[in-house]
């Protein structure tokens, strides 16, 4: 039996989710974002993106043809939950402070540093988690629109993810830096991470409780455990992952 100080569980949803009518035009991009006419704004809740939820029209995801997509659905594709050996790149804590400056877009370097620091090594199979300090900021000066200022991955930096051959990312924020780095294309890191790589991507993670956590037991590693809803033909769905050691 796990017992609660074993266990650190960091989804951290900041407000109840709201049920939003949404249309799924497709807009004239290389790549799409898919959205059901219903759909749960899920932007500040822990949540899983469904493997279809970016697509290529011409090549789908990861080689698979958007056929097999409209047939299975991407949440199938982990409908019975997605368990491994979890690390935490502690980035912010990696430069000694609580949160990064939106805009701080992090490199291949800064993932390499905090494996040393963390004592870890990112290898095959692995499910990394990546903290910026998103929500840690959030708590002490208040809202802002993330949305066009936020730290994150630099595109540049995710060959480093496919040579470690990881098999999904997580993120305090959405993994996207922004000011984008690669303004002409909507959420660069989704579409290499999703579509190129074929990664289960996690965002909105309140990865705070879990930095104290590890920090406490100076362990960086750890079994991670999310148990996706079961839905049909649904892009995205709400996540508690837990963290146990």
């Amino acid at each position: 039996m796990i017992s609660p100080s074993q266990t650190a569980s960091f989804s951290a949803a900041r407000s109840v989710a709201r049920i939003r009518s949404s249309d799924a035009a497709d807009r004239d991009l290389p790549y799409r974002f898919r959205c059901p006419a219903s759909a749960v704004n899920m932007r500040r809740t822990s949540r899983r993106d469904s493997s279809d939820s970016l697509i290529r029209p011409s090549a789908g995801t990861n080689g698979v043809p958007v056929s097999w997509f409209q047939d299975a659905g991407g949440l199938e594709v982990a409908e019975a939950g997605i368990t491994g050996r979890g690390v935490l790149l502690d980035i912010a804590a990696l430069h000694g402070r609580q949160w990064l400056d939106p805009g701080h877009a992090i490199g291949r370097d800064e993932l390499e540093a905090a494996e040393r620091s963390s004592g870890v090594n990112v290898r095959t199979g692995d499910i990394v988690l990546i903290r910026t300090g998103q929500f840690a900021r959030r708590e002490q000066d208040g809202p802002w629109d993330s949305a066009q200022a936020k730290a994150g991955l630099d595109v540049a930096a995710m060959p480093w993810f496919a040579e470690r051959e990881v098999s999904a990312l997580g993120f305090d924020g959405d993994g996207d830096v922004e000011p984008s780095r690669v303004p002409s294309v909507e959420a660069p890191v989704h579409v290499l991470g999703i579509t190129a790589m074929g990664l289960h991507f996690f965002d909105a993670l309140g990865l705070d409780d879990l930095a104290s956590a590890c920090a406490m037991r100076r362990r960086y590693e750890f079994l991670f455990t999310a148990a996706p809803i079961r839905l049909t033909g649904a892009t995205g769905c709400l996540i508690n992952p837990l963290a146990l050691f």
